[in-house]
């Protein structure tokens, strides 16, 4: 088993904090020394899960992806941060979940190892034309986690948050000399003059440096082109940051992000930028459109046939209440107060006008007539059931069975169909009767 660490902690080449790396070395020597290496020395206890909980965290309609520590392709010795295998599975199933509209990775990270970096890095990149990818730096994004980062659509973070160390490293730990006064003598037979390049148990020839080197650089290009293309920076102009850290005022200077802010306003910022505009719900969406558009065209016209129905009602009623006025207190004062409805006259301005309105005088005689006839017309409108259920009330005349059917129906809550059934039971022939005189066959 220490051999085993050992040669993984020399052969992988990393893009993460040296500081980091450091640790790793120092905790595995100290273990190397007593003979004996304890495993649960770096790894840290996961977290079950139940197969129903989402692996990311819902924000309205974007998923929350947390990156946090040491970055490596998969579980092997260690076990103390985040894979990059399971970093894609999260935001796959980001992806594919329908309710997410964004997504937004949360990177605290010193970096991790370059094998799987780049794979993820350019699904990331190609993953953000499906659904917009941001990244907030949540303290640190440096390294392997910065080149994550860079794939993102836009980088943000707080004034103390720290990015950059674009750059490339490998450790070669020497124990040829604790080998020695141990007594242990390792010997490795290979064929190709590089295949035991490296190996921590015989000191390193610049032969050995200078390959280990060339790997390095292609790995440091590698990184370069990636951040260029994932920021639309120069190359070159990469290359220049030297692999050194920046707080987030002089990151942004650089390109390297985007936005200096806390996270509640990015996660704000970026939930407004997914609102999307009629045109863009147009090209994405041609078919929900369409059934939106016909929906509202159906609703447009049921409430056109509506209103033209309560139009049509409205004007039979005022109809009838103009003929009734007319009836009631003749035809030259009926036809002067249609004129003053017609013109849409206020009650304030009629007030206003001193009474144009009057009636003319009339002869005393003409009004005890007209006071008759209305109490007469009041009378009909009386449920005939209540007021003239008995043989001695008078029979009313065939022009009033309009009046007593929809007062009998008002009354009693009934249709129109049961008022007439029971008018007609009540007063059999005086619908005939009024029907004949409709028609112009009456007297």
């Amino acid at each position: 088993m220490p051999a085993r660490l050992i040669n993984y902690l020399n052969q992988e080449l990393w893009a993460i904090q040296p500081s980091t790396l450091d640790t790793w070395c120092d905790v595995l020597q100290a273990k190397v020394r007593d003979g004996k290496v304890d495993v649960t020395a770096f790894v840290s206890p996961a977290k079950a899960k139940s197969a129903a909980e989402l692996p990311y965290q819902m924000h309205g309609s974007i998923a929350l992806i947390e990156v946090v520590g040491e970055l490596l392709k998969r579980n092997r010795f260690f076990s103390s941060g985040t894979t990059y295998s399971s970093i894609r599975q999260k935001i796959q199933a980001a992806l594919d979940d329908p309710r997410v509209r964004g997504i937004l990775l949360s990177i605290d990270s010193p970096g991790g190892a370059v094998s799987g970096c780049e794979e993820l890095g350019d699904f990331i990149r190609s993953s953000r034309d499906q659904k917009p990818i941001h990244a907030f730096i949540d303290g640190t994004a440096c390294s392997a986690a910065y080149w994550l980062a860079s794939q993102c659509a836009e980088i943000a973070g707080p004034r103390g948050a720290v990015t950059g160390s674009i750059g490339v490293l490998a450790v070669h730990v020497d124990y040829s000399a604790m080998d020695q006064e141990r007594g242990i003598k390792v010997t490795y037979l290979h064929s190709g003059k590089f295949k035991a390049s490296g190996n921590p148990h015989t000191p390193l020839s610049d032969d050995d440096r200078n390959y280990l080197q060339s790997r390095l650089d292609q790995h440091y290009s590698q990184f370069l082109e990636a951040v260029s293309a994932g920021r639309d920076l120069d190359p070159e102009a990469v290359r220049s940051t030297e692999a050194k850290v920046f707080l987030a005022n002089e990151a942004q200077s650089l390109g390297l992000i985007d936005q200096v802010m806390g996270f509640d306003q990015f996660l704000t910022r970026f939930k407004e930028s997914l609102k999307m505009t009629l045109e863009e719900l147009k090209a994405q969406h041609p078919a929900l459109v369409s059934q939106i558009q016909a929906q509202a065209v159906e609703g447009m016209v049921s409430l056109a046939q509506a209103a033209e129905a309560e139009d049509l009602a409205v004007s039979e009623e005022r109809q009838r209440i103009l003929d009734l006025h007319a009836c009631v207190f003749g035809a030259q004062v009926g036809q002067r107060f249609a004129q003053v409805v017609n013109a849409g006259v206020s009650k304030e301005q009629v007030e206003a006008l001193g009474g144009v309105l009057g009636a003319p005088a009339q002869e005393p005689a003409e009004q005890t007539k007209r006071q008759e006839m209305l109490a007469s017309i009041t009378g009909a409108a009386a449920d005939p059931v209540d007021s003239m259920a008995s043989a001695e009330q008078a029979r009313p005349k065939a022009g009033q069975w309009p009046g007593l059917v929809k007062a009998h129906a008002a009354k009693h809550n009934l249709s129109r169909a049961e008022a007439v059934k029971a008018i007609d039971e009540l007063y059999p022939g005086l619908r005939a009767e009024y029907l004949k005189d409709a028609q112009g066959g009456g007297e």
